[in-house]
């Protein structure tokens, strides 16, 4: 299906575009705070006997773990506030903590399909206020929600929720609405040989074809992880 909505030299040309602003960043030392929410994970009764959906590489979690670090280095003055789409186990909500100074406020979206998600957000939030931080899940669809946020002027966003392209498209888009001039947007999964890749992949050439934003920058360890980071250029 993907192959037949994106012709292959349209999909190289873009690929061969994102390569050029390939991103690499200094590895960190493993992080205390995830291996706390792995313990937790393997406590958590739900965990074990719910089938699990979706899947967090190390490789992404290092990745965000070292652009938080390097994007909040030495930052001083206004509250960070980042938002995510997407929580399920809570592991890039640990990650993305990890690095950002105290008094980070993050918001997570997620339909909380499954039963570990609350015991293990808990966890998160215990995480976040050891660290002079707040994590806020709210529950429901992404695409109902994050309209609510225009107002909220915030510094990150991560885009890792329903990788079909009609919601991850919708994610998108409401996400580039709400950005500031200054606001960064990564979107997962874009330019990778997992099927989970079609729809973000399409979702991300189609902005950039109708020029609605500019790409700061691509992460890829192989071709099973592409993360694109981005500027909204629609404000």
């Amino acid at each position: 299906m993907f192959a037949m909505e994106i012709n292959p030299l349209t999909r190289a040309k873009y690929l061969e575009a994102v390569q050029e602003k390939q991103l690499f960043l200094a590895q960190l030392p493993p992080s205390p705070s995830l291996w706390r929410l792995q313990l937790a994970i393997a406590q958590c009764y739900e965990a074990q006997t719910e089938e699990v959906e979706g899947h967090c590489a190390p490789e992404q979690l290092d990745f965000l773990r070292s652009y938080v670090a390097r994007k909040f280095a030495g930052h001083t003055g206004s509250t960070v506030r980042m938002c995510q789409i997407g929580f399920n186990y809570g592991h890039s909500a640990v990650a993305l903590l990890d690095q950002a100074p105290a008094g980070t406020h993050l918001l997570s979206l997620d339909m909380v399909n499954h039963t570990y998600t609350p015991p293990l957000e808990r966890v998160v939030q215990e995480i976040a206020m050891e660290r002079g931080q707040k994590h806020i899940l709210l529950k429901g669809d992404s695409a109902e929600m994050l309209p609510r946020f225009r107002t909220i002027d915030f510094d990150l966003v991560f885009i890792d929720g329903n990788h079909a392209y009609e919601a991850v498209k919708m994610d998108f888009l409401n996400s580039l609405l709400l950005a500031s001039g200054r606001t960064e947007l990564l979107l997962n999964h874009v330019f990778t040989d997992m099927i989970e890749g079609a729809g973000p992949t399409r979702a991300w050439i189609e902005s950039f074809q109708d020029g609605s934003i500019e790409l700061l920058g691509w992460h890829s360890c192989c071709s099973r992880h592409g993360i694109a980071v981005n500027r909204s250029l629609l404000r």
